[in-house]
């Protein structure tokens, strides 16, 4: 080995140290397959929304955001929600994260999604769509947030 046999413990503390710190970084990522079916999920739920039909967006969204906010209570937040926003103009894919645990959430698999949006009433916004992975091994969406 080319490290002084005195250096072996240092080296070898470095690389875990480095792999401690490194490793979640690349945990976080999500897998090809996960981005695509993720993609999809939330392409399909912002599609709706941006289109006003907020019932389908809700059909399309997880329990776990059923079961926090009642259909009858979307179909009236969303709508105000968005307004305030006017016509979405564009939207970029900005990032994507894997977690096993969400805030105000059970223990499980959520895919965390962030896109660089522009709105005619506000030109530069984070939308940030949460979803999470259903007994049934599809992608839905548990959150979705503007900022």
């Amino acid at each position: 080995m080319l490290i002084p046999k005195k250096y072996h413990f240092h080296f070898v503390a470095l690389l875990a140290v480095a792999a401690i710190l490194i490793f979640p970084i690349f945990k976080s990522r999500p897998d090809k397959q996960t981005l695509a079916q993720g993609t999809a999920a939330a392409t399909a739920f912002l599609t709706a929304v941006d289109a006003e039909r907020y019932g389908d967006a809700w059909h399309m969204a997880s329990e776990l955001l059923q079961q926090k906010v009642v259909r009858e209570v979307w179909l009236k937040q969303a709508p105000a929600m968005r307004n305030q926003y006017g016509a979405l103009l564009k939207r970029a894919h900005k990032d994507a994260r894997t977690a096993t645990w969400a805030e105000g959430a059970p223990d499980g698999h959520y895919l965390t999604l962030t896109y660089d949006s522009s709105f005619k009433l506000r030109p530069e916004v984070i939308e940030t769509v949460i979803l999470a992975l259903s007994p049934d091994q599809q992608w839905r969406v548990a959150g979705y947030f503007l900022k």
